[in-house]
């Protein structure tokens, strides 16, 4: 302990962190208490979802889908869990960030922020972030809330495979996100929906390319009337999703001036990232 204390002492880490919070953080008026600012403007975000009559509707799908008790056929029930049935949700995600985060967002919170027109990008990332934590906590809820029924338990997700409901919404939101600062809002909103599901159609309608879908049904219906497990690697198919998620953060944040280098590298190492799991997550 006394070597510890004495090495603490030399490096003086929390000095560190200090400097570095003294760089990047921001303080809001009236307060002591220094926060980043993407952190605060993700706050004031937040507080705009949630006067929206949208965001309503959201919360009670979601009450829905975590309160019901499992189905008694397999079909139903690992889907409700970790299925089409989530992706509904990543489908609001998208025309609600599309419809928010356009250039025409109030120019008095951009003019004010000490990090420039970055900042408000870095705030919704933050914010689908924790949404998609959120969204997860109630995925968990639902999957380890309710007993499935010994005909499909083997069959539910572990925690890993779960994510695949919150990267559909985080996902969903980048790219709504990505929309609305390239094109007005108006435009980005039906653009980015009509985009996800024809994505999800197109690739869904082929069992060896069904994994590269942003959301897939678990089980599926066999000819024969028997249900199927749908081919290839759910764990991959969420790697796949992470990385399109890593991709469209970057490409998010190409849309603001700033040093490029950085975001560059970020990107090829998703993009190669992506490459591989979606291939592995293949049948």
């Amino acid at each position: 302990m006394l070597v510890l204390g004495v090495l603490f002492e030399r490096a003086r880490p929390d000095l560190r962190v200090r400097r570095w919070w003294a760089r990047h953080g921001w303080t809001p008026p009236g307060t002591r208490l220094a926060v980043p600012v993407p952190v605060a403007l993700a706050g004031v975000d937040a507080r705009r979802l949630l006067l929206r009559p949208t965001t309503l509707f959201v919360a009670y799908v979601l009450w829905r889908l975590v309160t019901d008790r499992l189905p008694r056929g397999a079909y139903d029930g690992v889907n409700s869990t970790v299925g089409f049935a989530w992706a509904f949700v990543g489908v609001l995600a998208i025309v609600l960030v599309a419809s928010l985060a356009g250039r025409d967002r109030g120019e008095e919170i951009v003019g004010v922020t000490p990090r420039g027109e970055r900042a408000p990008v870095s705030s919704w990332i933050v914010l689908l972030l924790c949404a998609g934590l959120l969204e997860y906590g109630l995925a968990a809820v639902r999957r380890w809330g309710h007993s499935a029924p010994e005909s499909y338990a083997a069959l539910m997700p572990d925690a890993w495979e779960l994510a695949q409901v919150p990267l559909m919404l985080i996902g969903g939101g980048l790219l709504g996100l990505i929309a609305a600062r390239l094109v007005p809002a108006w435009v980005a909103a039906p653009l980015t929906m009509i985009l996800g599901i024809t994505w999800v159609g197109v690739f869904s309608a082929n069992l060896d390319l069904a994994m590269l879908a942003p959301v897939i049904d678990w089980i599926e219906y066999h000819e024969d009337g028997r249900v199927v497990v749908e081919p290839g690697s759910f764990g991959w198919h969420n790697a796949y999703l992470l990385g399109l998620c890593g991709l469209g953060a970057v490409a998010a944040l190409m849309t603001t001036p700033g040093r490029r280098r950085p975001l560059l590298l970020a990107g090829t190492a998703f993009g190669v990232g992506t490459v591989v799991a979606g291939v592995l997550a293949l049948p």
